[in-house]
């Protein structure tokens, strides 16, 4: 009976970080482009053909690192590769409607609006509350906008 008082606690405890570590695999791994004009190529290496050409604070989903590249995707599912060095952990989002947004003042639909967002804006995550996020142009303008108007949610 004494074995089992001291083996229960490293029990759990093993199994409380084997659900942390399988939790963890799955999560969602983004970065943020660190300037304008970084290319995302073909594969990974600058002889590589270049695919397409972002700018700074734009999203990018990590699929795969390979040394000092990662293959990444973005909000369209378009994707390539791109340096480390080129990416940061900034938390930003894309504004994925269909038509422009309205940023409001407090994280609620029926809050005043503060400001038109249009598609293809990225915008600095601040803050969350439930389904709503906070976030900063670069301009200066914070407010909220409900997660399913941005990319990543």
């Amino acid at each position: 009976m004494n074995r089992f008082h001291r083996s229960f606690p490293l029990a759990v405890a093993g199994l409380f970080l084997a659900c942390s570590l399988c939790f963890s695999a799955f999560a969602a791994d983004y970065v943020s482009v660190k300037k304008d004009g970084v290319n995302i190529r073909s594969g990974p290496g600058t002889e590589n053909p270049v695919v397409m050409e972002v700018f700074r604070g734009f999203p990018l989903q990590v699929q795969e690192t390979k040394g000092k590249w990662l293959r990444v995707i973005d909000y369209e599912k378009d994707g390539g590769w791109i340096s480390k060095d080129m990416t940061d952990n900034t938390q930003t989002v894309i504004v994925v409607s269909k038509s422009s947004a309205n940023m409001r003042q407090e994280a609620n639909a029926k809050s005043a609006k503060i400001a038109d967002v249009e598609p293809g804006v990225v915008l600095q995550l601040i803050g969350k509350k439930g389904d709503w996020r906070q976030v900063k142009h670069s301009g200066g303008t914070s407010g909220w906008l409900h997660q399913d108007l941005l990319w990543p949610k």
